[in-house]
């Protein structure tokens, strides 16, 4: 399944994965960090995303939380080292920053770019990542 996503690569011995989880301090926070290994447009990423989340938002009735989604990405030039982090919460707030190269990745500290709630995207996109037929 790692041929959905087109944008990522396994690392070579020494570098970062291509998909880091991590256990945010508070509880009931799950965080996902991609960092990009080759430059992208933002709807080949979307693109690798859509064949899991289409049809999972169809089912639930929030394609429109799924477009807000992909406007983050719509339109964007993605270059390597970019960093996506999706944090979501217990209650199905999910949000999603864009780091560049070199920037800050401070979390905790940074804006996101969108906060979107619903609980049906992000418990698609952590099981996209970290499910049984994850990529």
């Amino acid at each position: 399944m790692a041929s959905m996503m087109p944008c990522c690569s396994q690392p070579q011995s020494g570098r970062m994965p291509r998909s880091t989880p991590v256990v945010a301090p508070r509880l009931g926070v799950m965080q996902r960090r991609i960092r990009l290994v080759r430059d992208v447009e933002g709807q080949q990423f979307l693109d690798a995303l859509n064949t899991t989340l289409v049809p999972r938002m169809s089912l639930a009735g929030e394609t429109a939380k799924l477009a807000e989604f992909q406007q983050v990405f719509e339109g964007k030039k993605l270059v390597s080292g970019t960093e996506i982090a999706m944090v979501g919460s217990v209650v199905g707030d999910l949000d999603v920053t864009i780091t560049g190269p070199g920037a800050s990745r401070a979390y905790d500290s940074v804006t996101p770019e969108r906060r979107i709630q619903s609980m049906a995207l992000t418990r698609g996109l952590f099981e996209l990542f970290l499910g049984s037929n994850s990529v």
